[in-house]
């Protein structure tokens, strides 16, 4: 993934639109901003500012623009990494893959199955999810692992939306995220089979 698009992502997670329409207006990008934001100009905003805002600069922004939940939220991607509130020009890969194996080492198919149904269902609620595992006739109530996938592991994003909560395998990690499962597919299916017997 280009860094571009990585720092389209951090601004697009962490910094309120009214933020960005600010920050646009005073860098001269626009004219004035209004209490809604359509869709179109706010993604020109972000792909202006993701053109021009780097290094310090970027960190500057987050920190100051990003609200509070900037420390509880994470990026992790090949050119820049979000934790703990603190944005670092450097790659979160390893740490993710490192995560992800941990987690399918200590839980295996209970972590495999919620991941590859993450994937097919991109953006999900728990139900969603608990009928994507009973597809693949995995029985078996998620909820202690979509925990777990979201703030041990880190794999897993979660999004409130009103009322409800919603996950998703974070775009910055998907291709990660799927190669490594594909890999560990073999395993886990035999270790399943062995687990039934």
């Amino acid at each position: 993934m280009k860094k571009t698009r990585e720092r389209e992502i951090l601004l697009e997670r962490f910094v309120s639109p009214l933020q960005l329409c600010k920050l646009a207006l005073e860098r001269g990008m626009v004219e004035k901003c209004e209490k809604e934001i359509s869709t179109n100009d706010l993604q020109q905003i972000i792909t202006e500012l993701a053109e021009t805002l780097k290094g310090k600069e970027l960190r500057r922004v987050i920190k100051e623009r990003g609200g509070a939940f900037v420390k509880e939220r994470f990026f992790r991607g090949e050119h820049y990494t979000l934790l703990g509130g603190e944005l670092k020009q450097e790659g979160g890969t390893e740490p993710l893959k490192a995560d992800l194996k941990s987690a399918l080492r200590k839980h295996k198919w209970k972590a495999f199955y919620p991941l590859i149904c993450a994937l097919e269902l991109e953006e999900f609620g728990y139900d969603s999810m608990v009928r994507c595992l009973a597809e693949k006739n995995v029985d078996y109530m998620p909820n202690q692992m979509l925990f777990l996938l979201t703030n041990k592991y880190r794999i897993l994003l979660r999004i409130e939306k009103g009322e409800k909560k919603f996950w998703k395998v974070p775009e910055e990690a998907y291709e990660l995220v799927e190669d490594m499962l594909e890999r560990a597919e073999k395993r886990i299916h035999w270790y399943k089979r062995i687990r039934k017997k």
